[in-house]
């Protein structure tokens, strides 16, 4: 089945939902150009590290 997961896809469908939601009138945080992590990373990682990924990435 990994082998047919498009991450990329996956990622990019959730980046532009979560671009779409405001809290408190704030936009969205930066979101990143693409998914920053792999498969196994996001099947094995732990919160922190994922979470660290995702926070140390370049918004688009």
């Amino acid at each position: 089945m990994p082998q047919r997961t498009d991450l990329e896809t996956l990622c990019s469908s959730a980046f532009r939902q979560i671009a779409l939601l405001r809290f408190g009138g704030e936009p969205a945080l930066a979101l990143p150009a693409s998914c920053p992590v792999t498969l196994d990373q996001l099947l094995t990682a732990s919160v922190d590290h994922l979470e660290a990924a995702f926070s140390s990435t370049s918004a688009c």
